[in-house]
């Protein structure tokens, strides 16, 4: 039997499981190569080589752990894929910055729970020139924060959760769980900043050493959503938004477009979105994925529904079938996963997206496949065109 002694010199050489709740949680940070978090660490893992390698963020439970750190809870990497940022939950809710290459931490912004106002942070992003993070805290006040991480200063702080208003529309209360469910940079703008959630659709510029409210934003006549997810596109001009209801939403210079032509608005929610370079994804509950590509329509008919696809166990492997027409799929059949995040390989040929399956997880790339992690947390998979 081993000794206190036997486990102190054990090394971790394969990890299984995916932290399922943690925001964005599977990053490409190369071409082979993702990062996701299980438990208190994150995992690189390199397709190619079939091998993890981990690192523990100290505010996460490791060398700080007297300072409070209970786990991760968003990931971001920068667009260089140079550098990951990990947030960490529990008396000290800081952020920390790590080389993706030697996974050395390179940055780390300490708070305490006064100062965030939350014991968590809820997403982050980093802007398109790699310079500034913003990061949403979570519950009860859900500060916006904008961080200029190279010189190791927070410049602001904006208290979206005591403003009450979802864009133009003032509100009563602000909701306990889910009030914001992501931040990002315009990608041509690092200073305008787009927050999305329950109910939430608000634009932000940083300027005059402040983060300040800007015009936009709201639902227009159409109901108040949901948004689980929002992403620009690549002009920096739109943005799409998936919510709850299945609808995705449309939003060009800040205002409110209307529902894009072909969504589902079938109540399975959407929670993930990748843009593509033809087009945009988005994926979510019962397994489904749908594609959308870009056409010479204006508006919301600026882009047609291609396809939608599901993803179905393979209790026969214990794993996951390849890709199936949505339509093919018997509807009486029990729930599929829910997909909870997407991201594109640098060269855009693979698709990485995580799962909340029980099941265990395949990774495809290009035409070849090999095991992934998998366990009651959640799954990790690459799907190759």
């Amino acid at each position: 039997m081993a000794t206190g002694g036997d486990f102190a010199m054990t090394v971790r050489r394969h990890v299984f499981g995916m932290k399922a709740g943690v925001k964005d949680n599977v990053q490409y940070i190369d071409d082979d190569t993702v990062a996701y978090p299980v438990g208190k660490t994150f995992c690189f893992y390199n397709a190619a080589m079939n091998t993890q390698k981990f690192t523990q963020p100290a505010l996460a439970g490791g060398q700080e752990k007297a300072a409070g750190g209970d786990g991760i809870s968003a990931l971001a990497v920068t667009t260089s894929k140079k550098y990951i940022a990990v947030a960490n939950t529990g008396d000290a809710p800081g952020i920390e910055i790590y080389d993706t290459t030697t996974r050395k931490r390179r940055k780390h912004l300490p708070l305490t729970v006064q100062d965030l106002g939350a014991r968590d942070f809820a997403c982050m992003s980093f802007s398109a020139d790699n310079r500034h993070l913003v990061a949403a805290g979570g519950a009860p006040e859900w500060n916006l924060i904008f961080w200029t991480w190279d010189r190791l200063k927070s410049l602001t702080m904006f208290p979206v959760g005591q403003d009450k208003h979802s864009g133009h529309q003032p509100r009563a209360e602000i909701p306990k769980t889910g009030y914001v469910s992501t931040v990002s940079n315009n990608p041509v703008d690092p200073y305008q900043v787009c927050v999305t959630g329950d109910g939430l659709m608000r634009f932000f510029r940083f300027a005059d050493a402040q983060l300040k409210p800007a015009p936009g934003g709201g639902f227009g006549a159409h109901a108040v959503q949901n948004i689980l997810c929002h992403r620009w596109l690549r002009t920096g001009e739109r943005i799409v938004a998936s919510c709850a209801s299945g609808d995705v939403l449309l939003y060009d210079n800040s205002e409110f477009v209307g529902v894009v032509s072909g969504s589902p608005s079938n109540g399975l929610a959407l929670e993930a979105i990748a843009v593509t370079p033809t087009g945009f994804l988005a994926a979510g509950e019962n397994g489904q994925l749908h594609v959308w590509e870009q056409t010479e329509g204006a508006g919301v008919d600026e882009f047609r529904h291609r396809r939608a696809v599901t993803m179905a166990p393979n209790p026969e492997q214990g794993s996951t079938t390849p890709w199936a027409a949505a339509h093919e799929r018997d509807a009486s059949a029990a729930p599929l996963p829910t997909i909870r995040s997407l991201c594109l390989s640098v060269l855009e040929d693979t698709l990485a997206f995580s799962t909340t399956t029980p099941a265990a997880a395949v990774a495809a790339h290009g035409h070849s496949a090999s095991g992934m992690a998998h366990d009651r947390g959640g799954g990790g998979h690459a799907y190759g065109q």
